[in-house]
């Protein structure tokens, strides 16, 4: 299952970084300091059985990898979008490997290899590109219909849920809520985006 405590640290380092980015142009400083808070939580949560993740590689060592390979904008919104996918609904939809963890694999799905014939390639690519910006919309064609519920469902409910708070003068608040919303929203429409590139493939 997923820690609320893990997604507070990743979210905070990861504006904590931002915040800062405007008053240095090295960009190694915030990605080590990330690191090593993710190295910290790992050190606790490994301990015990309550913050177990159900993926392999787990959320952590996931959201240490993707910051590596990735600058560290583009590797922690992808590790948020790892968060919302390590959800109860997952275990439904992802295989298993033999120690009977999620795997998570980026791959077409058989859904996408039966039924896209569209052609030319720069139609197709405009079509891929165009349902970014659909929450959820590339995880459910994708075959990752687990994400796309969880996805749909926090943005849809913490979209109202923030609208009604601010409404009550509740500003902190209802100002918190549209930023996570927001933020889960980014890193759906990254994520979609790493999707495509990464499954570039010729008609």
């Amino acid at each position: 299952m997923k820690s609320t405590m893990f997604q507070i640290i990743l979210i905070g380092t990861m504006l904590f970084a931002v915040s800062g980015s405007a008053t240095t142009s090295d960009p190694e400083v915030y990605e080590s300091t990330d690191i090593k808070v993710i190295r910290s939580w790992q050190k606790f949560s490994f301990k015990s059985h309550l913050f177990n993740c159900q993926f392999s590689p787990c959320c952590s060592e996931y959201a240490i990898n993707v910051i590596q390979s990735h600058d560290f904008v583009i590797g922690s919104l992808l590790a948020v979008n790892r968060i919302v996918a390590c959800n109860p609904l997952a275990r439904y939809c992802y295989d298993q490997d033999a120690n009977g963890y999620l795997i998570d694999n980026p791959g077409y799905s058989d859904f996408l290899d039966r039924n896209i014939t569209i052609k030319p390639v720069n139609t197709f690519e405009k079509l891929e590109y165009g349902v970014i910006i659909s929450p959820g919309v590339r995880k459910l064609i994708s075959g990752r219909w687990s994400d796309f519920a969880v996805t749909t469902s926090i943005i849809g409910v913490g979209t109202l849920l923030g609208e009604k708070r601010l409404e009550r003068g509740e500003f902190v608040h209802g100002s918190f809520t549209l930023s996570v919303v927001g933020l889960i929203y980014i890193a759906d429409m990254v994520w979609s985006f790493e999707h495509i590139k990464k499954n570039k493939r010729e008609f």
